[in-house]
């Protein structure tokens, strides 16, 4: 049995079949992502040094003690602190679920998710902990106690320094990929949530516009690179030639 079934193209990469063998179009992979990667860093830098204070510094004004929706944010943002307890439980049901279906024989697009999640949340988790480690960049609700520690502080990501690049954009954001991958009719659903999950992290003062937009590439990097890696392991489908 084939440790890993990539799946039709549409549900992985945008494979090429000339006689029946798949070819990756690499040129027009890299073209796409270094373009993409231009955009993210132009994006990232801008908002860094022109938009991340003030919008900061706004949120904070609008949130203070008096506004009644500051409560329920301020105990929103207070799931970071479970965000790798989250990660460990949907990877051991993730891994469980995939090896029910296999051990079964059922060989469907829920065993692609379930292994496709299962490999790359973790891989996102560690991911984003290293870059936090080396950017040691602090949240907006830090730097607005610690005015002096604006910017990047590197390799000095322990405390509160390790709001950049944010986490659950790094972590989740492969998720929602995988749900609009595998399930187009919950496409307006992850959709939505993804937006509510950035836009709630900047809203709470949790992180700066620039550390979302960095979470959410890296994570759409996770999902490509854990996609590309598991469909090329001994014994795939896609390794038989």
């Amino acid at each position: 049995m084939a440790i890993f079934d990539p799946g039709p193209a549409d549900n992985w990469v945008r494979w090429r079949i000339p006689d029946g063998v798949r070819q990756v179009p690499i040129r027009m992979t890299l073209r796409t992502f270094i373009g993409l990667f231009l955009f993210v860093c132009l994006s990232v830098v801008l908002t860094h040094f022109y938009l991340d204070a003030r919008i900061a510094r706004f949120l904070y004004q609008q949130l203070d003690a008096r506004n009644p929706l500051l409560g329920p944010m301020d105990r929103l943002t207070h799931i970071a602190s479970y965000l790798f307890l989250m990660v460990c439980a949907i990877a051991l049901a993730g891994w469980a679920v995939y090896l029910y279906l296999r051990h079964t024989g059922i060989d469907n697009s829920h065993r692609r998710f379930f292994l496709l999640i299962s490999v790359a949340l973790p891989v996102a988790f560690l991911l984003k902990s290293f870059l936090q480690d080396v950017f040691g960049a602090p949240s907006p609700r830090e730097w607005l106690r610690h005015p002096d520690e604006w910017g990047f502080h590197w390799f000095a990501g322990a405390g509160y320094m390790n709001a950049f690049p944010s986490g659950h954009m790094t972590v989740l954001t492969p998720l929602i990929i995988a749900l609009w991958r595998f399930y187009p009719r919950c496409r307006k659903i992850s959709l939505a949530l993804w937006l509510a999950l950035a836009s709630g992290l900047v809203v709470t003062n949790s992180h700066f516009v620039s550390d979302v937009i960095a979470g959410a590439y890296i994570g759409l990097l996770v999902d490509f690179n854990v996609r590309m890696g598991l469909s090329l392991l001994p014994g795939s489908d896609a390794s038989r030639h």
